[in-house]
């Protein structure tokens, strides 16, 4: 059981009061990445190292990657439901690191998913970023899921919009030399987006797309995360900012 109140508590040694206005310090802080259970936010002696028992973890403990293992390397970035009907729902959670976060007296209804766990994520963004691998591995994992009603294929618009910017979030992460889930600016998230026959990008956003108090912005993404409840705009504000 992992018990959370606040993300708040990562990051007390940037001095983050209530009042605090300027966020600017945490561009660089990689505090968020302890957050999530404590096998996920253990220390290794380097990054490479931690990625590939993620991986691992993520691929049931085999060092090649499986079909379960390709789909909750998509799943563990996107934010959809996974049917609890499916014999494969039980297999996530038992090997593949997704959560049982709910279940009824009967264990006939429950609720399976994948924790925003920022470290996990950005392991799984390693193998995103091999296009090979991506098309050939990840892709038709996640498809054969909503052919067979393990992810919920309604919801395919919206998940082929968050693969698109996750794509597009990494692909302006490694252009500034920094990890998957990172700040990064605005301006080079969108230029991603734009396609090639726009000959200036930069010009083009400054000048038609972003408005100018935003020009100087930064913002990460590392994955998306499903939620159930309405927030308030106070609140979805503070998500936002700190989270």
């Amino acid at each position: 059981f992992v018990l959370r109140s606040s993300f708040d508590a990562l990051f007390q040694d940037k001095k983050l009061r209530e009042d605090t206005k300027d966020l600017t310090c945490l561009l660089d802080s990689e505090n968020y990445l302890l957050a999530g259970r404590p096998l996920v936010a253990i220390e290794f002696g380097s990054k490479d190292q931690q990625n590939q028992f993620l991986l691992r973890k993520l691929n049931g403990g085999s060092d090649r990657i499986t079909n379960s293992g390709a789909l909750s390397t998509v799943l563990c970035r996107i934010a959809t439901s996974i049917s609890c009907q499916a014999s494969a729902a039980s297999d996530l959670v038992a090997d593949h690191m997704a959560y049982l976060l709910a279940a009824d007296r009967d264990r006939e209804k429950l609720f399976v998913s994948y924790l925003p766990e920022p470290r996990m994520a950005a392991a799984a963004a390693g193998m995103w970023k091999n296009d090979h691998c991506f098309v050939e591995r990840l892709l038709p994992a996640l498809q054969h899921a909503m052919i067979t009603g393990v992810v919920h294929a309604g919801c395919r618009g919206e998940i082929v919009g968050q693969i698109v910017l996750l794509k597009a979030f990494d692909a302006a992460c490694k252009i500034c030399n920094k990890p998957p889930g990172s700040c990064v600016s605005l301006l080079s998230v969108l230029t991603q987006l734009l396609p090639s026959s726009v000959s200036n990008p930069c010009e083009f956003l400054t000048s038609s797309c972003i408005p100018r108090p935003l020009l100087d912005s930064h913002l990460a993404c590392g994955q998306f995360v499903q939620l159930t409840h309405h927030f308030s705009l106070s609140t979805n504000v503070q998500l936002a900012e700190r989270h």
